[in-house]
């Protein structure tokens, strides 16, 4: 058995790894989807976009929506040509409007897509599934990544004949964006989802130094 009495004090320590997974169910669901038109005259155009919008708010009360937030209407001026054969070209104006609902019926989310695709939405894009209860799983997980990491460190040591002190550091290997930040509008925030309403992984991995105790040797 190696007697840690003679290791340097700087020797005396092992670095281990810890992690832990849960693989929790989805409870909320964010869908997007952009309505968008054209006409000749900037007037009939938003006319047009108001009376969509309408309907479509309308429908979204069918459902127990947890929020419900969109875009301001984006107005522009754009050229087309009216011939193929000529030079003729024609102005015109197009506009859209982008909707994010957030709801905890997720089994209801093909409902709610078929329902924007009759009353004419142009973009549906896919829908993001995640947990309302992502803190609360976080510190579940990290408190079983450190006691993995201990367990690993105990059971290093005891072969080695020695035994665990208290940790010296501890390092999160996760990346900060994953501690279930909220979606935001323009998905610049991450958090842990699915494309799915499958069960969504929750991790968390640690880091973990200890200290090797003096005078812990076992003959």
């Amino acid at each position: 058995m190696y007697d840690n009495l003679s290791m340097p004090a700087d020797l005396r320590k092992i670095e281990v790894y810890g992690s832990h997974t849960k693989y929790v169910e989805a409870d909320r669901a964010t869908l997007r989807f952009t309505i968008s038109g054209q006409h000749a005259e900037p007037k009939a155009v938003m006319s047009w976009m108001m009376k969509k919008a309408r309907s479509i708010e309308t429908a979204l009360g069918e459902w127990e929506m947890a929020e419900v937030k969109s875009s301001r209407a984006r107005l522009s001026k754009r050229v087309r040509k009216v011939k193929e054969k000529t030079a003729a070209f024609q102005d015109y104006y197009a506009t859209s409007v982008q909707y994010w609902i957030t709801t905890p019926e997720v089994d209801k989310v093909m409902d709610i897509q078929l329902r924007m695709v009759e009353l004419g939405v142009s973009e549906i894009y896919p829908t993001i599934f995640t947990n309302s209860s992502l803190k609360r799983h976080f510190s579940e997980v990290r408190r079983k990544a450190i006691k993995a990491a201990r367990d690993k460190a105990e059971l290093y040591c005891k072969e080695a004949g020695v035994r665990v002190g208290p940790p010296i550091t501890i390092r999160d290997i996760n990346s900060d964006s994953a501690e279930g930040k909220s979606l935001s509008h323009d998905n610049t925030e991450s958090e842990p989802r699915t494309s799915g309403p499958e069960l969504i992984p929750v991790s968390g991995t640690l880091q973990v130094v200890f200290e090797i105790l003096v005078g812990a040797y076992i003959g």
